[in-house]
């Protein structure tokens, strides 16, 4: 079993290679989690994937709001006049 310490410094080497500043493991997850209600699977599906019993925690913490998500909002209210 690798260390989280040996991890680590294996993911830091690999970032600072890329040339990426700030990025956590944790930020990869948030987007995958914020990808995955973006294509339109159902919350419950979403929540089961990502490990989450609390829909709270999932919305308060990794589904993330960009510009795509702004726009296809923007989209469906101007859709419904």
């Amino acid at each position: 079993m690798v260390s989280l310490k040996k991890w680590q410094n294996s993911w830091d080497s690999a970032l600072q290679e890329a040339k990426i500043k700030d990025l956590r493991w944790h930020d990869l997850r948030a987007t995958f989690i914020t990808r995955m209600a973006q294509s339109g699977l159902s919350e419950v599906v979403v929540a089961k994937v990502s490990g989450h019993s609390d829909h709270t925690t999932l919305y308060k913490h990794y589904l993330r709001t960009d510009k795509t998500s702004i726009d296809a909002v923007r989209a469906a209210l101007d859709n419904r006049r």
